[in-house]
């Protein structure tokens, strides 16, 4: 097999899920190269989806939530808050 980014994929995939999930990943993977479209259209869009529930699904809680790094005064500065 050529090393490519699919075949990257499939080894990640590989490392990190269980059997039952890899076989899910895969049959996904196919199927969408055959035309299933999963009610997506594949552009920005989808991209901006997919980080979003990786955003919310991860098992980082730093990820979901804000936190403070400093409160000067009455006035809220948006830059001191980083997620």
């Amino acid at each position: 097999m050529k090393e490519n980014d699919l075949h990257k994929l499939l080894i990640i995939l590989a490392k990190k899920l269980d059997e039952k999930d890899y076989k899910l990943a895969t049959h996904v993977i196919l199927a969408s190269r055959h035309g299933v479209n999963y009610g997506y259209t594949y552009n920005e869009q989808f991209l901006d989806e997919a980080q979003n529930f990786y955003l919310k699904f991860k098992n980082c809680k730093k990820l979901n939530k804000l936190t403070k790094k400093q409160y000067k005064n009455n006035i809220i500065n948006f830059t001191d808050f980083v997620r």
